[in-house]
């Protein structure tokens, strides 16, 4: 993904500079200044055809007119106005993250999550874990007053820990709580 995938336009400094161009060519031309803005703002000059998508013959005919806005040093395609652009964004984004962590480090800001919820408010998930764990603090004090097995009783099962106890035992042994306790 490019480092900035949304590509502000002052619409009226695109339209002077490309005044003298067809139709064709004013796509060809915006294709191109996309390829520029995703690619860091530099294209060799070797791919423009590619990107314009246009036939050689056709490009053969319009690269003049193409290339006029454009700057070609050793080989590689650039855009004054777009590399601006580009450093203006990175700036813009820059202080807003930088924004962003002071407001976070603020006294009182570190009760709240990134989602701008209150660490306070639980969600229905949290709640239902913590009333499971209360169960299983339950059953665990339950099997650990078991009394030992009697002398010359058959064999008996072992006390299970919590730990060891599956989820669907641990159902059936609090279903079978609330069968007795009713």
């Amino acid at each position: 993904m490019a480092e900035f995938p949304i590509l502000p336009v002052n619409v009226s400094a695109l339209i002077a500079d490309t005044t003298h161009m067809s139709t064709e060519e004013f796509g060809a031309y915006v294709k191109i200044l996309c390829a520029l803005w995703l690619n860091n703002g530099k294209v060799r000059e070797c791919d423009l055809q590619k990107i314009c998508q246009l036939s050689r013959y056709k490009f053969s005919q319009v690269c003049e007119n193409i290339l006029r806005p454009l700057t070609v040093i050793d080989g590689i395609v650039s855009q004054k106005r777009l590399e601006d652009t580009r450093l203006k964004v990175r700036d813009k984004r820059a202080k807003a993250a930088n924004s962003a962590a002071i407001r976070w480090r603020r006294p009182g800001a570190c009760d709240r999550n990134a989602n701008g919820v209150p660490s306070h408010v639980r969600t229905e998930y949290e709640r239902n874990a913590i009333k499971i764990s209360k169960k299983e603090e339950a059953l665990h004090t339950d099997s650990s007053e078991r009394t030992a097995p009697q002398q010359g009783a058959s064999e008996q099962e072992p006390v299970k820990r919590p730990a060891q106890i599956s989820r669907t035992e641990f159902e059936a042994l609090m279903l079978g709580k609330r069968k007795a306790a009713s």
